[in-house]
């Protein structure tokens, strides 16, 4: 099997770089996106690599040494090979006829003459429902934002999904939420770095954010889930869907159809909400947002104590104090190392 490797290359491969993209060089790897209430894998997203005779290199290589031309091609290339896959494994039955795609779009496509119409005979020609296609549309400053609308209008008026990408790394984003009709908001993997040192000011943005987003009718996936901690913290915050090598790596085409054929959703730990907590920042995670979930119940107290002292040494004055705040105290201070406070 082909390696995946950062290698560099330099300005002058330009020209090799694209007969080899252009002549079965390029691969669609898939990453899993996966609900985290069920551990079910509900779409996948397509990442272009270019196979230089066994060695994969990554778009961060290649990508600047293409043209707009070469973008817009690269683009519905890759859309035809992924919807090739789908129809191809939508054979295997109803489970793999569930799952989504979710592809990015170059800036450039969208000034192609009848580019969305050139999506609409794909999808077609390939027999897939237009739902089952998220277009994520890349931020650019070079085409106008009344451009871009008219694009994601047409886009949407064939039935195609539109995603936005990386709320939470810039105000530019906020921007584009406000001006566009989006479906599907992924968050930042960025959001997530200080997860282990700064929990509570982490947990408090991605709910801010989610609440923005359910109350735009819009489904939330969280990038950048690393561990089980991760995973964990943001099913309990009420994160749906989650992405990252945590969870899966991108993988070449057949390495996701083996991956799917032996995995166990149970066995990463998604049983459901009431899952048990294995780790300490999922446990950090479930009492905080039993603290900010509102109005709760003797017994919801209850459950929350009971279940982050099933995660184990827990000093019995913590779990009989009358308030919870001691209890996520000493749990903050457990994962951050520090005297932090919940």
């Amino acid at each position: 099997m082909a390696s995946e490797k950062a290698l560099p290359l330099a300005s002058g491969d330009a020209v090799t770089v694209r007969e080899r993209l252009f002549s079965g060089g390029l691969e669609m790897y898939l990453q899993p996106v996966v609900d985290l209430r069920t551990g079910d894998v509900s779409k996948i997203e397509a990442l272009a690599r270019l196979d230089m005779n066994g060695r994969i290199i990554l778009p961060g290589n290649f990508l600047p040494l293409l043209t707009d031309e070469d973008l817009a091609l690269l683009f519905r290339r890759g859309l035809e090979q992924c919807l090739l896959w789908l129809k191809t494994n939508d054979a295997r039955g109803a489970v793999w006829k569930k799952i989504g795609l979710s592809i990015n779009m170059p800036p450039s496509y969208l000034i192609g003459e009848g580019s969305v119409s050139l999506i609409g005979e794909a999808l077609a020609r390939y027999d897939i429902e237009p739902s089952r296609l998220t277009i994520e549309i890349l931020e650019t400053h070079r085409i106008s934002t009344a451009r871009q609308g008219e694009a994601i209008r047409a886009l949407k008026a064939i039935g195609v999904l539109i995603g936005l990408d990386d709320l939470g790394s810039g105000h530019s984003s906020l921007l584009r939420l406000a001006n566009h009709p989006f479906d599907i908001i992924k968050l930042d993997r960025g959001l997530l770095t200080n997860m282990q040192t700064r929990p509570v000011q982490v947990f408090s943005v991605v709910r801010s954010l989610l609440s923005l987003a359910h109350d735009l009718n819009c489904q939330v996936v969280v990038e950048g889930l690393e561990n089980a901690g991760m995973i964990e913290a943001m099913r309990f915050i009420g994160c749906e869907y989650g992405q990252g090598f945590g969870l899966a790596t991108p993988m070449a085409q057949s390495v996701f159809e083996e991956w799917m054929a032996r995995r166990q959703p149970v066995q990463l730990g998604m049983a459901g909400k009431d899952a048990e907590i294995t780790t300490a920042l999922g446990a950090c995670a479930y009492l905080w947002a039993t603290m900010h979930g509102g109005t709760r119940t003797p017994e919801q107290e209850q459950r929350a104590v009971s279940m982050c002292h099933a995660f184990g040494g827990i000093s019995a004055a913590l779990v009989a104090a009358d308030s919870l705040k001691p209890l996520g105290d000493w749990l903050v201070g457990r994962v951050t190392g520090s005297d932090a406070r919940m």
